[in-house]
């Protein structure tokens, strides 16, 4: 969840309330789609995103990244894909839990 705060008559500011480093924005240059998922990847291995733990919103990440809703969406998938988010219809995406390791 972000809080807006008005800066100006004109100018508002994001702040994420959790302090994710992943909300601020994103640079152009490489693809945005990968800078998304690196910073959503750092914010899970670091544990300020542990298992269980839902992502912020779309809206979230689209305000916060300075990104579209394409780039965010393609993000999600890439982390799906990679099997470090699960996602839930209606409920938003979540840390996937770590693989279970077996013994051979």
């Amino acid at each position: 969840m972000m809080t807006i705060r008005q800066k100006s008559s004109t100018e508002f500011s994001t702040e994420p309330e959790r302090g994710l480093a992943a909300l601020s924005p994103v640079r152009s240059g490489r693809s945005l789609t990968n800078q998304v998922i690196d910073r959503l990847m750092a914010e899970i291995s670091s544990g300020r995103l542990p298992a269980g733990h839902r992502l912020p919103t779309e809206r979230e990440l689209v305000e916060g990244m300075k990104v579209s809703r394409t780039v965010v969406r393609e993000a999600v998938a890439g982390l799906k894909a990679r099997g470090l988010v699960v996602t839930r219809q209606g409920a938003g995406a979540f840390v996937a839990p770590p693989p279970k390791r077996e013994d051979f």
